[in-house]
């Protein structure tokens, strides 16, 4: 992939909260937050053109932001500010607040968590800094299961496509929702045929969803060592 973004053959669409460690014993840790957003970065300054964030729910300093206790979103701004400086914690904020919520194009369209459960529409979706109950739902929905009653459904999936004017075979890629624990890509999620859940939290294996010729296909890889795939990418 990183050869196929240098030859400008290829655009890499990461579907957000890159950072904060899932494993337990681990949910306070962020030095390898630290890294995979200096990758990010990295890449971004490389790939202007081609790499694009979209905004998950952890993408933020909120006090909201944790898992069984731990508060995620704190730590993270604490961690920034002993590790980098505040000036550093200000930029990431302002990163933050740019990331768009929405990628599509004719072959997919990719969001963090899921479409909105409420009647939308393309515009309002554009315009959606301008709704914060919007930016919530597409970066906090799940899909409909046992223990999520009030998730997002196969109706909310055709919808998400209709307001892009995409047909209905169009692959719908979202992340957030580990549907198992030992596993990082999962297809026809929820029974709604072309949706596909990421996840990418997993030390050993990485899902991707790549578009070869007009199709996407599933690809799970093994996951390497950040700072050598760090310093291999020339500024």
């Amino acid at each position: 992939f990183l050869k196929a973004l240098k030859k400008g053959s290829a655009s890499l669409v990461i579907l957000g909260d890159a950072v904060h460690c899932e494993d337990q014993g681990k949910l306070a840790e962020m030095d390898s937050s630290m890294l995979i957003m200096d990758l990010i970065f990295k890449l971004k300054v490389r790939f202007p053109q081609q790499v694009f964030y979209l905004r998950g729910n952890h993408d933020s300093f909120s006090e909201d932001i944790g898992k069984q206790g731990v508060p995620q979103g704190l730590l993270w701004e604490k961690a920034l500010i002993k590790k980098r400086g505040k000036a550093y914690r200000d930029e990431m904020a302002r990163f933050y607040k740019s990331l768009p919520y929405i990628a599509h194009s004719n072959n997919f369209i990719a969001c963090h968590a899921g479409p909105p459960i409420r009647s939308s529409s393309r515009q309002e979706l554009i315009n959606i800094r301008s709704d914060k109950k919007l930016m919530r739902e597409i970066t906090n929905n799940r899909v409909r299961r046992h223990n999520s009653p009030t998730g997002y459904f196969k109706k909310e999936v055709k919808n998400l496509r209709k307001y892009f004017k995409l047909d209905l075979e169009t692959p719908v890629i979202v992340g957030h929702t580990p549907l198992t624990n030992d596993d990082t890509l999962w297809e026809r999620v929820g029974d709604i045929d072309n949706h596909y859940v990421i996840y990418g939290s997993d030390d050993q294996w990485v899902g991707v969803i790549a578009q070869v010729g007009d199709r996407v296909y599933p690809f799970r890889y093994p996951t390497e060592k950040l700072i050598p795939l760090i310093n291999a990418i020339e500024s």
